[in-house]
């Protein structure tokens, strides 16, 4: 059943495509400090804090709206699944990372988790970031995720 939180807009079409659209600025915790990248043991502790599971980006609502949402879509049989969200889920490394889902790495790991585990198929994300829809890359975001831990 479907929180009574509002930030996630969940629109389908037909059987063609499902939009979910992400709010992650409401709910954000505050940014960790940027790596210092002339640093090395820097960037041990910027990915010790990422992946603190008490940190989170769209807040634990809208983490689990996202998830029925996508299961929903998948269950019905919809062929795309479009998220869009400001930052990019996708890891572009630690320069800038903490204004993206690398600095909240446990909550992005949980998502990808979700989507990986469930099979949800044909699933796009649309960022303002970087201007694109990006096929959301799961076994090189996995794999990332599970060696930094």
């Amino acid at each position: 059943m479907r929180s009574t939180f509002t930030g996630v807009r969940y629109n389908t079409y037909g059987s063609d495509a499902a939009v979910i659209m992400l709010d992650s600025r409401s709910f954000r915790d505050a940014q960790i400090e940027p790596v210092n990248l002339g640093d090395p043991s820097d960037a041990t502790r910027f990915l010790n804090e990422a992946f603190d599971p008490s940190r989170t980006l769209l807040g634990r609502e809208q983490v689990e709206d996202l998830k029925a949402d996508l299961r929903d879509a998948e269950a019905n049989g919809i062929t795309w699944k479009f998220i869009t969200i400001p930052e990019p889920i996708q890891n572009f490394g630690l320069l800038n990372a903490e204004d993206r889902f690398e600095g909240y790495a446990a909550e992005r790991n949980e998502i990808l988790q979700y989507i990986d585990q469930n099979f949800i198929k044909n699933l796009l994300q649309e960022q303002a970031l970087s201007l694109g829809y990006d096929p959301v890359g799961l076994n090189n975001n996995l794999d990332i995720a599970a060696g930094a831990q």
